[in-house]
């Protein structure tokens, strides 16, 4: 097409204009957004699903991200790729790959306004959606709502197009839809919903179409490409989904049930109540949209239910009837169950952002409908009022940069100074990022600072040469802390600087000082689960009883919430108060509580009582929930052990190595346990596998020399730290160990050399001068054997061997005063300690 024929259609113009200046504005300001709680395990997700593949199905750690491998996989491993080849860094092309997803998302957009209305209208369509904040924000870092929202909608425009000369598509167009569906399913199991839609909707058109025609192949050649779609877009959500790839016809449907099922526990701050998520009112995910979207999409539904009362009678029931009713469908159906359901929701609208950009096409068309009316005066007021109420939400999107993700509206919520009062906004820690460049800006660079936040994703975001990244808040220099759930009253202290969003605070940059504590910014607080707030921050800083009672006050509040049972449980736990944290835990259980890390926890308590058939029983029960929890997995072997079932420890300590088999810690647990089950052949051969797969492991030698030692192979136990030396000739403790075997073999003056080459190396090692002193005491260099001992209890004042060598030495030249004062040493130690107690009063005779 030549310029004047491409001049000829100015919607297309119009439309390459929107995307310029929108691809413009992504490349101007991705690096502006923040690194999400979320962002971190999506990348690690993505990696092992690569490794999943280049491992060619051996690297099984895709499997142990919490509940992360219940979900497909496919755009955490796309962005992972992309990461490794771009030039940028990690996080920034995450940040830049989700926009660009974003655009297609508008795209979509444009192509089912075009479809459903004309050009002007998929224009209209793409403008309303790149307007849309919480679309606009979420696309620059929500890595797993925005790109199935994206993927939703462009399944949707596939159907609804699909639906034309259905079922005479050609085999490209079926594939088309085929691939939209399965990369939304790779990406969220809840695209099954699409396969509904495709089978209702088709299966009705192919009813009406048998009914208008005599043509009834017409069934079995739709039947035929609708299995065709399911199948092929089943097997593209199986290609970035390893878990499913298992057991491709059951686990989806296990992740459906356990989704639908899980009772996730988070707080949502709603209607200026603080409430739990699995006690949402029926209305919540409908008041988010409300309250959330801009007003032109309000006036875009007016004006399409205008549209058709105004015109009831004309509309035609014909093939755009039933895609119009497609589209409605893609957005309110899954509205509408999730209202009937119950479904436990958090963060806002973030689990619903899915049907955002089917709202807002819809809304455009319905403005274009009404744009399209005979009724002068009409028209122009919906185009003057639509174009006023865009330029309004545009100045919000603009003047929020970048915190587009916390819009609300003016018509239902009074902009976001005013929900801010009632709703959460900064879930996602976007503002962080903010805080960490004005602390760089605004703070002395001439020493390091100390800096903690509410997020761990902030020490990805330091300057390492400029700032030290801590745990503990109240040792910290400056604090970073968000507004979210009123975290920013936890830790006391000068307030230096606010980052806010049209006058709301989102993040607190403060200067921690106790002083401070009275003041109403830290005193007081709404929120009737702060203490689960206020108790994390005590447990990092080591303050354990106000930890504990922090959790406690919120128990008293509510006493079905687990997670400060949980938390309490694991302070009793860390005292070695094993009754308490049992009833804590179990508490937690009753509350419906179906968590690994807790049935793993309760194993661990009932270890410690020696109660091995309970802690197996609790171990299994987190293995049920979480089958390849390393930590269930380890404790579990070794409480097999500890319960004489050597047999059953073995098998579960090879249970890892089907996830990672080239694991070299899980390789020496599963030979330590050889070792102690008398399967010496067995331990042996792993440990040379470990050899080949990491020379640079020391601890292979160790344990292979001390394997070795154990069945009297002195020689082999010789060769194998000798092996090691080769590898690491500076690794000291090889030395040592070299020096020990020659003692057991009575080869004193080669123990000596060893110890004497390992000193160089490490000339202020204790122990080894004390075990050198003695070596030298006993082949007669007498002179040399004192001063050693003497440097030993130099470095070390409380080495009690060294002194009772001294002693012994002293006590055999006959220098009296000398041996009571090492003999007086010792005793100063170890008040009972035997043979000093007799050589002492001999001595004093």
């Amino acid at each position: 097409m030549d310029l004047r024929q491409y001049m000829k259609q100015p919607h297309r113009i119009v439309f390459a204009t929107i995307l310029i200046i929108y691809i413009a504005t992504i490349i101007a300001t991705f690096g502006d957004y923040g690194i999400t709680p979320d962002e971190t395990g999506h990348i690690r997700y993505g990696e092992s699903v690569v490794y999943w593949y280049t491992t060619f199905f051996a690297e099984r750690s895709v499997f142990t991200w919490t509940n992360t491998y219940l979900y497909g996989g496919l755009y955490d491993a796309f962005s992972y790729i992309a990461a490794r080849l771009s030039p940028l860094d990690l996080y920034n092309t995450r940040h830049l790959c989700n926009a660009f997803v974003g655009l297609l998302g508008v795209i979509a957009a444009y192509r089912i306004g075009t479809l459903l209305g004309n050009p002007w209208i998929g224009c209209l369509a793409a403008t309303f959606l790149i307007l849309t904040p919480r679309y606009y924000g979420h696309a620059f870092n929500n890595h797993k709502d925005l790109p199935f929202a994206v993927g939703y909608l462009w399944s949707l425009y596939g159907l609804i197009h699909g639906l034309k000369y259905f079922p005479n598509r050609s085999r490209t167009s079926i594939s088309g839809i085929a691939i939209a569906i399965g990369c939304t399913m790779g990406i969220r199991v809840g695209g099954i919903l699409l396969l509904l839609y495709l089978f209702a909707f088709y299966g009705l058109y192919l009813l009406i179409q048998t009914k208008t025609t005599s043509q009834k192949s017409l069934i079995t050649q739709g039947l035929l490409q609708m299995g065709y779609i399911a199948v092929l877009a089943y097997g593209i959500m199986l290609i970035g989904w390893p878990w499913a790839q298992i057991n491709p016809l059951t686990r989806p449907l296990q992740a459906l049930f356990l989704f639908s099922q899980f009772p996730i526990t988070f707080l949502n701050h709603f209607d200026s109540a603080y409430i739990k998520s699995t006690e949402n009112p029926w209305y919540y995910a409908i008041k988010w949209l409300i309250i959330t979207l801009p007003e032109f999409v309000f006036l875009g539904w007016v004006a399409g239910l205008s549209f058709l009362i105004r015109n009831k009678n004309k509309i035609a029931r014909n093939t755009q009837t039933l895609q119009m009713v497609l589209l409605a469908t893609g957005a309110l159906f899954p509205l509408a169950y999730i209202m009937l359901s119950g479904a436990s929701l958090y963060d806002g609208e973030r689990h619903i952002l899915f049907i955002v950009p089917p709202l807002v096409v819809l809304s455009a068309l319905g403005v274009g409908a009404l744009l399209q009316t005979t009724i002068k005066n009409l028209k122009y007021a919906t185009l003057a009022i639509t174009g006023g109420l865009m330029l309004w939400t545009l100045y919000h999107t603009v003047t929020l940069h970048p915190n587009q993700y916390v819009y609300f509206n003016h018509l239902f919520a009074n902009g976001l100074s005013t929900a801010s009062q009632k709703y959460d906004t900064d879930y996602h820690d976007n503002s962080y990022k903010q805080g960490v460049r004005w602390v760089e800006k605004n703070m002395p660079s001439s020493q390091k600072i100390r800096l903690a936040s509410g997020t761990s994703s902030t020490f990805y975001l330091l300057d390492h040469n400029r700032f030290t990244h801590v745990q503990n808040p109240f040792e910290a220099d400056i604090y970073l802390i968000s507004t979210h759930q009123e975290q920013h009253r936890a830790v006391p202290g000068e307030v230096l600087h606010i980052i806010k969003a049209h006058n709301t605070p989102l993040l607190y940059i403060i200067r921690p000082d106790t002083t401070y504590a009275h003041q109403p910014l830290f005193a007081n607080s709404n929120n009737p689960y702060f203490g689960l707030v206020l108790g994390d921050v005590y447990k990092r800083a080591g303050k354990i009883h106000q930890a504990m009672s922090a959790y406690q006050n919120v128990i008293v509040y509510d006493f079905q919430m687990a997670v400060a049972h949980i938390n309490i449980g694991r302070l009793y736990l860390e005292q070695n108060q094993i009754d308490k944290a049992l009833i804590a835990f179990q508490r937690a259980i009753e509350a419906n509580t179906q968590d690994a890390t807790l049935f793993t926890d309760v194993g661990d308590c009932y270890v410690a009582q020696k109660q091995y058939s309970k802690a197996i029983e609790a171990y299994q029960k987190a293995l049920y929930i979480r089958p390849y929890y390393i930590r269930a997995l380890q404790n579990l072997a070794n409480t097999y052990m500890a319960n004489n079932q050597p047999e059953e420890a073995i098998q579960t300590a090879q249970r890892p190595l089907d996830i990672t088999p080239n694991n070299t810690a899980y390789l020496q647990f599963l030979a330590r346990l050889y070792v102690e089950t008398g399967n010496i052949q067995q331990a042996e051969n792993i440990f040379v596998k470990l050899k080949t797969i990491d020379a640079q492991a020391p601890e292979t030698y160790q344990n292979l020399a001390l394997l070795y030692r154990q069945n009297t192979q002195h020689d082999k136990a010789i060769q194998a730290i000798k092996d090691g030396i080769t590898q690491l000739p500076n690794h000291t403790p090889f030395y040592f160990t070299l020096a020990e075997i020659s003692v057991s073999q009575n080869q004193k003056q080669e123990a000596i050399q060893y110890y004497i080459q390992g000193l160089k190396q490490e000339p202020n090692n204790a122990p080894a001068l004390r075990d050198l002193g003695g070596l030298l005491a006993e082949t007669g260099h007498i002179e040399e054997s004192i001063q050693t001992l003497k440097h030993a209890t130099t470095l070390d004042h409380d080495l009690l061997g060294a002194w009772y060598l001294l002693g012994q030495i002293y006590q055999h030249q006959n220098n009296k005063n000398n041996a009571i004062e090492a003999f007086q040493h010792v005793l100063r130690l170890r008040p009972n300690h035997a043979g000093a107690q007799q050589r002492l009063h001999h001595l004093l005779k």
